[in-house]
């Protein structure tokens, strides 16, 4: 199901208000049973208040509620969260819903202005290196770097043969870059 599908379903505004709490159950639900840490859950969800809520805050409270349960820990920043039981059972009541933000959080991830313009740029090249990113965005290499490893986290990017550490845009990628560049037209 794609953006089209989407907002005939519902409007874009209202799966947008929908609360970060469900987008991360449905995320957590697609995953299973696969843990995520925190961090992984901030790559695709942000909180939509204003200002926004950390991640750790709102993982914290899915937690006490018994939604969430912690997989394994290593320490503070290094929990990985699962869905639990009841949040399996929430979310099988709230399906429809779910699946919404579930499509919304796949087609919306939470890219910064530099993961956005590396990802436009691979749709143009066949494949890059973090130098050429650099020299051509006019940044240093370790931002560069860093947005490199949140995109191929996410499954957006892949390294390639080429020396230098090349990378390329994975279908994945490809989908969300092109949705990106929708949504920027007039």
């Amino acid at each position: 199901m794609g953006a089209g599908a989407l907002q005939k379903i519902h409007s874009e505004r209202e799966v947008e208000t929908f609360s970060t709490s469900l987008k991360l159950l449905a995320l957590l639900q697609q995953m299973h049973p696969e843990p995520m840490t925190t961090y992984q859950m901030g790559l695709w969800v942000q909180d939509n208040q204003t200002p926004p809520r950390p991640i750790s805050i709102i993982v914290k409270t899915l937690a006490q509620d018994g939604l969430i349960s912690r997989f394994s820990s290593a320490g503070k920043r290094s929990a990985r969260w699962v869905i639990s039981d009841q949040g399996l059972e929430s979310a099988r009541k709230r399906a429809t819903e779910i699946k919404i933000a579930s499509l919304w959080v796949a087609e919306n991830p939470n890219l910064n202005k530099l993961e956005a313009y590396i990802l436009q740029r691979l749709l143009e090249l066949p494949a890059i290196t973090p130098q050429m990113l650099a020299s051509e965005h006019g940044s240093q290499s370790s931002p560069i770097r860093t947005a490199l490893k949140r995109l191929a986290m996410r499954g957006f990017i892949a390294s390639t043969p080429i020396p230098h550490g090349g990378c390329k845009i994975t279908p994945q990628g490809r989908s969300v870059a092109k949705l990106q560049l929708l949504q920027k037209r007039p």
